[in-house]
C-alpha cells in the first residue's frame, strides 16, 4: 500500500507531463491532421496504405546501478500508447513489461506529448478511466480536481498555478484516518518540475496509524528534467537521505499518411461508441476523426464480417443502424482515408423487460422491438412468493426477484436468443425484502429489508449468476426506508428514508461486501423520499417524494466522498418511482396516486429540472426507460385486476405520448426492470 501512495501521485503529475515530443513535430509530420487543420505542407508524405506511426525509445541509467531501455509506439486505431520494457518494472507490486495509456482523442495526445506543462489532460474517460482503474475529477475549467484509485486511496487538489496546474494537495489513503500532503512546481525557463510528498507532516498526527506510517515512509522528492524538445533527460528521486539519479536518452521518429494527390490526412479513428452496443434497428453512433462526411462511403463491420453503411456522417461523428445478423465484436470502419478498428468490443444485445407479479407469484418477460417498442414473444416463469421487484445484472445474463413473501431472493438466468428465465437458486433476505441495486461493478447485490430495516449484502458469482449471503443485514440508518441506489461508477450506495425525511449514504468495500456510513450520512431533505435514482454520469441523485409536499427534489453527489448535498426542490403530485434515459437527457416520475408519469428535461451542467408535462398512466407504481432512449414502460396494478404495461414513445422534446399496452392478466406486475442481454 505504501508503495502505490507516492505512485498515484507521480503517475499523474509526470505522466501528464513526460510524455514528450517535440516543438516542431508538426513540421515533420507528427500526426498530420494537425498539418491539415493548420494548413502546413509535408515534403515526406508517403503511400496511402502506410497510416500515422510515432515511436519514442529511452534508455535510462540509474546511479543505483540498473539499467533499461523501453520503445513507446503511438497506436492510432486504439487512440494509445504502448510502452515495452527491456526490463521488467513494478507498480504496486506488480511486475510488467508492457504498459499501455489510453488518450480521450488524438487531440489529448498531441497536448500530451507536445508539452510537459499540460497538466489536464484528461484519460480515456472525463470520470473514470477502465485502462487503469482511476477516476479523475475535472471542474468546468477543466482544471483536475480529485483523482480515486480502485483500491480507495484519493487525491484532493486544493491550489492551482497560473496555467491551472495543479501545485497542492493532499493523498488519502485508504481506511486510514490521515492525509499526506504534496507539493509541485514547474520550472518553465529550466523545463523542469519538481514534487514533494510529506509523510512527516500527515495530517491529523493525533491518529496512531498516522504518526505510524510518518515514521516508517519517508519524505520523497522527485525532480524531472526536459530538454528543449520536452524530452525527459534526468530524474532525481529522494527518499530520505537515499538519492537516486536516472539519466535518459531518447530518440523519435515519426511518419505520414497521404492520399493519390499527396495531401497528408490520418487513417480514421475510432473513438468511442455513444453506448457499449445496441439491438438491431437501433442507431448507434461513433465519436473520433477522419470519417467520410458523406455516409454512405463509410463502411462498418461487424465481427462476424456483416456490413452496413454510415447513416450520418460529419469528420467526428459517424452513426449508423444495426444491421439484422451482426454479431458482437470489434467494429472496422474503411473509407477513403483508410481503416480503423475500435479499440472495444461492440456489443448486439436483446432488449428484454421482466414484471415481477405479487399476486400471481409469476415473472413475466417479452422482447422489446426497437422500432416502434412494441412487446413480443412472451414468456413467463412461477416462482418465490409474492415476488415484487426485479433487477437485472449489468452483464445481462443474470437477474434477481425479490421475493417478499418468503424472505428470499431468487438468482435466474436470462435466456440469451429468447429471454426465457431458468431459475438457479435462491437466498435468504430479510424481512420486507422491497428493493435492490447492484454495485457499479457487477459483484456485489444489495437488497433492502423494509421491516427490519435493513440492508443484505450478497456475492454475485461472474461465473454463474449464482449469489452468496455476506455476513449480517446492515442497519440503513434512517427511518422507514423505502429505495435503495447505487452509484453507476463509484461504490456508492444509498438509501431513501421516508419516515425520517433523508438518506443514507454508504461506502461498499468491493473486496469483502462491506458497507461504511458515509461522513454526514444520513443527508436531510425537504420532504418524505420514496422512490430513488442517479444521473447516469453519477453527479446528481434525485428522490420521488411522498407527502403533502408532493415534490422532487435533486441533490449534488460530491464524487470524492459521495456527501450529497444542494438541494433543489421541485413541487408536484405525490410520486412513486424514477427513471432516467440512459444520457440523463430526461427524467420521468411515476405517480400511483395521480395515475399519471410527470416528465422533466434535465439541465446538463447543474442536474436542475424543467417539467415538461404529464401523461396518463392508470395505477403507476414502476416506470423504466429502455435502453435506446425511446420508449417509456411502466406498470399498471389495479390490486387483483387487470394488470398491464403501459407503453410510451420519448418525443424529441422528452415529453411521452401513448404507445398501447400490453396486458398480463391479473398478476398485478409492480416491479419493472429491463436487461441488455449481448448476444
Amino acid at each position: 500500500m505504501f508503495k502505490r501512495i507516492p505512485y498515484l501521485v507521480l503517475i499523474i503529475a509526470f505522466q501528464f507531463c513526460s510524455l514528450a515530443g517535440k516543438n516542431n513535430l508538426p513540421d515533420i509530420g507528427f500526426l498530420t491532421f494537425l498539418s491539415r487543420m493548420t494548413g502546413k505542407p509535408t515534403t515526406n508524405a508517403v503511400t496511402a496504405n502506410t497510416c500515422l506511426t510515432y515511436a519514442k525509445t529511452v534508455n535510462s541509467t540509474s546511479s543505483a546501478g540498473t539499467n533499461n531501455s523501453y520503445t513507446c509506439i503511438y497506436k492510432p486505431d486504439s487512440i494509445s500508447m504502448e510502452c515495452v520494457y527491456t526490463t521488467p518494472v513494478t507498480e504496486d507490486n506488480t511486475a510488467t513489461t508492457t504498459k499501455t495509456d489510453f488518450f480521450n482523442s488524438t487531440e489529448d495526445f498531441i497536448q500530451r506529448t507536445k508539452n510537459f506543462a499540460q497538466s489536464t489532460v484528461r484519460y480515456s474517460q472525463i470520470n473514470k478511466d477502465i485502462a487503469t482503474n482511476k477516476f479523475f475529477q475535472y471542474d468546468t475549467s477543466n482544471r483536475l480536481i480529485g483523482i480515486i484509485q480502485s483500491d480507495g486511496t484519493s487525491i484532493s487538489i486544493s491550489e492551482y498555478d497560473t496555467q491551472n496546474r495543479y501545485t497542492k494537495g493532499v493523498v488519502n489513503p485508504p481506511d486510514i484516518i490521515c492525509q499526506v500532503p504534496f507539493v509541485n512546481s514547474y520550472d518553465d525557463a529550466n523545463l523542469s518540475f519538481k514534487q514533494s510528498i510529506s509523510f512527516s507532516k500527515l495530517i491529523p498526527s493525533t491518529n496512531l496509524l498516522c504518526n505510524f506510517l510518518s515514521t516508517v515512509v519517508p519524505d520523497q522528492t522527485n525532480e524531472y528534467f526536459f530538454d528543449k524538445d520536452f524530452l525527459l533527460t534526468k530524474r532525481i528521486l529522494t527518499k530520505g537521505s537515499t538519492v537516486t539519479t536516472e539519466t535518459y536518452t531518447t530518440v523519435e521518429t515519426a511518419e505520414l499518411c497521404a492520399g493519390s494527390d499527396g495531401t497528408p490526412y490520418s487513417a480514421p479513428i475510432i473513438q468511442k461508441f455513444s453506448s457499449s452496443g445496441g439491438a438491431v434497428g437501433e442507431t448507434v453512433s461513433i465519436t473520433g476523426v477522419n470519417f467520410d462526411t458523406d455516409p454512405g462511403r463509410n463502411s462498418i463491420q461487424f465481427a462476424n464480417g456483416t456490413k452496413t453503411f454510415g447513416s450520418t456522417a460529419t469528420n467526428t461523428s459517424l452513426s449508423f443502424i444495426v444491421p439484422v445478423g451482426a454479431s458482437s465484436g470489434q467494429i472496422t470502419v474503411v473509407n477513403r482515408f483508410g481503416t480503423a478498428k475500435s479499440k472495444t468490443s461492440f456489443y448486439v444485445y436483446k432488449y428484454f423487460i421482466y414484471a415481477g407479479n405479487a399476486n400471481s407469484n409469476s415473472v413475466n418477460g417479452l422482447e422489446i422491438n426497437v422500432v416502434d417498442g412494441s412487446l413480443m414473444n412472451p414468456i413467463s416463469l412461477a416462482i418465490g412468493n409474492q415476488p415484487g421487484n426485479i433487477i437485472a445484472n449489468l452483464n445481462g445474463k443474470y437477474a434477481y426477484v425479490i421475493n417478499q413473501g418468503i424472505l428470499a431472493v431468487n438468482s435466474v438466468v436470462i435466456g440469451i436468443s429468447n429471454g426465457f428465465l431458468s431459475n438457479i437458486g435462491s437466498a435468504n433476505a430479510g424481512n420486507g425484502a422491497r428493493s435492490a441495486a447492484i454495485s457499479y461493478d457487477g459483484k456485489l447485490l444489495f437488497v433492502l429489508n423494509q421491516i427490519d430495516n435493513t440492508i443484505s449484502r450478497f456475492y454475485i458469482d461472474s461465473n454463474t449468476g449464482s449469489i452468496v449471503s455476506i455476513g449480517t443485514p446492515t442497519p440503513t440508518g434512517v427511518t422507514g426506508p423505502n429505495a435503495i441506489a447505487a452509484h453507476p461508477s463509484l461504490p456508492f450506495l444509498y438509501v431513501t428514508g421516508i419516515g425520517s425525511l433523508n438518506v443514507a449514504g454508504f461506502i461498499m468495500d468491493t473486496t469483502t461486501g462491506n458497507l461504511h456510513s458515509m461522513q454526514g450520512s444520513p443527508f436531510a431533505i425537504s420532504a418524505p423520499p420514496n422512490g430513488i435514482t442517479i444521473h447516469p454520469r453519477g453527479l446528481f441523485l434525485y428522490t420521488a417524494n411522498a407527502s403533502m409536499t408532493n415534490s422532487v427534489s435533486r441533490l449534488m453527489i460530491q464524487q470524492l466522498t459521495g456527501a450529497l448535498s444542494g438541494e433543489i426542490f421541485y413541487s408536484s403530485v405525490l410520486e412513486e418511482s424514477l427513471a432516467m434515459d440512459s444520457l440523463g437527457k430526461y427524467l420521468y416520475a411515476c405517480s400511483n396516486a395521480n395515475n399519471q408519469i410527470n416528465s422533466y428535461l434535465v439541465n446538463q451542467a447543474d442536474g436542475s429540472l424543467t417539467s415538461i408535462g404529464f401523461v396518463s398512466s392508470n395505477q403507476c407504481k414502476t416506470v423504466v426507460v429502455d435502453p435506446s432512449g425511446k420508449y417509456v414502460y411502466a406498470t399498471e396494478d389495479v390490486g387483483g385486476g387487470s394488470g398491464k404495461i403501459n407503453k410510451f414513445s420519448i418525443q424529441p422534446t422528452g415529453s411521452l405520448i401513448a404507445n398501447g399496452f400490453i396486458a398480463l392478466g391479473t398478476n398485478n406486475p409492480r416491479g419493472l426492470t429491463i436487461s441488455r442481454t449481448p448476444q
